[in-house]
C-alpha cells in the first residue's frame, strides 16, 4: 500500500509562498490563530492544511477583518458567514465614503491655498457652507452679526448631522424639520428652506426644473427676499444656482455619513434646484449692479 507523503514547510518557505511575513506568521502562532507543528529544535513547520488556513486568514485580512475577529470566526462553528460579509461590506463602503471625502477635502484645501490672495468671496462663502463645523471661527462676543452667523451655521451643522445619521426614508421629514427650525434664523434662511421643500415637491411630481411652476416658486422667493432686505438678492440666487449645480455645497462630513441612496437623492435635488434657480436668474435683466455682484463673488 502506497504511503501518503506529507509535505512540511519551514516558516521561510511559507512566507515566500503566501506573501505573509515571518513576523506575521509568528504573531498568528503567539495569538493562537494558527499554531504550526514544531521540530525537536522548536522550528515551526507548516502542513498543506496550515497553508489553506493561512490563505483564509489572508483573505479575511484583505476584507478588513482584524485578527481578533478572524480568530472568533475560525473558532465559532455557528458563524454566519453571509451576515458577517454583509456587515463587512457596509463597513468598507463607509470607509470608502470617508476616504473619498478626505480626498475631496484635500483637493479643496489645495485649491483654496493655491491663489496668492486666498479664496475669492464666492469660494469663501461656499467653503463655510461645506464646512459648517468651523462656524466657531465666526463667533465673537463683540459682534452681534458674527454671533448670529455662528448660531446659523451651528444649526446647519446639527441639521446635517441629523440627516447623516438617518436615512433616505427620513430625508423628507428632515427637510420639513429644517424648514420649521429655519424660522429662528431670519427671512433668508426660511425662504431658502421653503424653496427647497417646494422644489422637492415639484421634482417628485415629475415637473421639469425649467417649467413655469418651478420658475414661479423661485420668483416668489426672490420677491420675498427683495422686500425683506435693502440689497438685491440676485447674488444669493446666483451663488445657489452656480454652486448647487456642481454639488459643491454638500459638506464632506455629511457625504461620509450618508449611504449611497441618500447621496444620490440629495445630489439630484441640488441639481434640480440649481437648474430652477438659474432658469429664473436668466429671466432677470443683467444690470450693472448685478454684474458687479457676480464680479464680487469671484474676487
Amino acid at each position: 500500500m502506497r504511503q501518503e507523503v506529507i509535505t512540511m514547510r519551514t516558516i521561510g518557505e511559507v512566507s515566500k509562498l503566501t506573501g505573509i511575513s515571518k513576523r506575521a506568521l509568528q504573531i498568528y502562532d503567539e495569538q493562537g490563530l494558527l499554531v504550526p507543528s514544531r521540530t525537536d529544535s522548536e522550528y515551526r513547520l507548516y502542513s498543506d492544511d496550515d497553508l489553506v488556513v493561512l490563505f483564509l486568514i489572508k483573505l479575511l485580512k484583505q476584507l478588513g477583518y482584524k485578527l481578533k475577529e478572524i480568530k472568533q470566526i475560525m473558532e465559532s462553528p455557528d458563524f454566519d458567514v453571509q451576515a458577517s460579509l454583509d456587515a463587512q461590506i457596509k463597513m468598507l463602503e463607509q470607509k470608502k465614503r470617508e476616504l473619498e471625502c478626505q480626498i475631496m477635502l484635500a483637493k479643496e484645501v489645495s485649491h483654496l491655498a493655491s491663489g496668492d490672495d486666498g479664496p475669492n468671496t464666492g469660494e469663501a462663502i461656499c467653503a463655510l457652507f461645506r464646512h459648517p463645523e468651523y462656524a466657531w471661527l465666526l463667533s465673537s462676543s463683540d459682534d452681534e452679526d458674527a454671533n448670529e452667523a455662528y448660531a446659523y451655521f451651528r444649526w446647519l451643522n446639527d441639521s446635517y448631522e441629523r440627516i447623516g445619521e438617518s436615512g433616505l426614508d427620513e430625508l423628507s421629514d428632515n427637510y420639513r424639520q429644517m424648514l420649521d427650525e429655519s424660522k429662528e434664523f431670519g427671512i433668508s434662511s426660511q425662504v431658502f428652506a421653503n424653496l427647497t421643500n417646494q422644489l422637492a415637491e415639484l421634482r417628485d411630481a415629475g415637473i421639469s426644473p425649467d417649467s413655469d411652476q418651478a420658475t414661479k416658486r423661485v420668483a416668489d422667493a426672490y420677491r420675498t427676499l427683495d422686500e425683506a432686505y435693502d440689497e438685491d438678492p440676485f447674488a444669493s440666487l446666483y451663488l445657489v444656482g452656480t454652486y448647487y449645480g456642481t454639488g459643491e455645497l454638500t459638506p464632506p462630513s455629511l457625504l461620509a455619513k450618508m449611504d449611497e441612496d441618500t447621496q444620490r437623492e440629495i445630489e439630484s435635488m441640488q441639481i434640480y434646484m440649481a437648474k430652477a434657480v438659474l432658469t429664473f436668474v436668466d429671466t432677470l435683466e443683467l444690470t450693472e449692479e448685478r454684474k458687479k455682484a457676480i464680479g464680487e463673488l469671484g474676487n
